[in-house]
């Protein structure tokens, strides 16, 4: 990278962790879709669920923490 760039924060970091981790529980990413200007509007917009049958096996521990992985990201770029 350049010396004199600044890169992106922590926040990017912790966002990514939350991608993976949401992938690594179910098998897919959570902002995903077909069309991706579609997808790139749910990011933006910060949509993604928890759907069925996918999350119905999956602690509410765990989805308590990707929310909150989430949660203060989408909340700096609503």
């Amino acid at each position: 990278m350049y010396e004199d760039a600044e890169g992106y924060g922590f926040e990017v970091d912790l966002w990514a962790c939350g991608v993976i981790m949401y992938t690594l529980l179910v098998g897919f990413p959570p902002f995903w879709h077909r069309k991706q200007m579609i997808m790139l509007r749910n990011i933006m917009e910060g949509k993604y669920e928890f759907c069925s049958p996918e999350w119905d096996d999956i602690t509410e521990e765990a989805k308590d923490l990707v929310s909150a992985i989430f949660g203060p990201f989408l909340q700096r770029i609503a």
